[in-house]
């Protein structure tokens, strides 16, 4: 279980699965543990006529595990606040692009690549939201609390990409516009 504690504390962001993977891992040590230590022996074990008492150890085992459980659950809730942020910091960022205004066609132009970069990238920004609504699942099963920003950039994202899908509209009708506005100028 130690060498866990010491990888788990080296790692800064992990995915879900090594969250269950250094969890289960603590159950089987903890159960392993106790039923081949303490489910043979009573609390207090007699050798010749010294009588030892195993309750210091098993608290002591008990309170390592529950650190390590500590650890654990803090480390995968600084997890998903990480990807959250980043999501949001993503959502953020590229909004204010495509809400960018657009006073002429090199600014059109600009535009339409920031939505190329933009649509590119969202789809490992999904994946890492996602894993981060995972990751959300987990820390509430393990201590019933939820990281309430989760859902609140879920619906920030939803609402991104129907703002996504509609921006080829919205540069369709400035192309338009502009091309009016040069055939007026060039009519006058």
């Amino acid at each position: 279980m130690y060498y866990l504690f010491d990888k788990l504390s080296m790692a800064s962001v992990m995915e879900n699965g090594t969250f269950h993977k250094f969890s289960l891992s603590s159950k089987v040590d903890r159960e392993y543990t106790i039923f081949y230590l303490f489910g043979v022996f009573s609390d207090d074990v007699t050798v010749g006529c010294i009588t030892v008492s195993l309750l210091p150890i098993r608290t002591e085992m008990e309170l390592q595990n529950r650190r390590y459980w500590d650890a654990l659950a803090t480390s995968l809730q600084s997890s998903v606040l990480l990807r959250v942020n980043s999501v949001s910091k993503f959502i953020d960022e590229s909004t204010e692009n495509l809400n960018a205004p657009r006073h002429s066609m090199d600014h059109v132009a600009e535009a339409y690549k920031n939505h190329a970069r933009i649509t590119s990238t969202s789809a490992d920004v999904l994946k890492n939201l996602e894993e981060c609504i995972k990751m959300n699942k987990t820390l509430a099963s393990w201590t019933k609390e939820k990281i309430e920003v989760v859902a609140e950039v879920a619906a920030k994202w939803d609402l991104f990409q129907g703002q996504l899908q509609n921006f080829e509209n919205i540069i369709g009708r400035q192309v338009r516009i502009f091309y009016l506005n040069m055939l007026w100028t060039i009519d006058r």
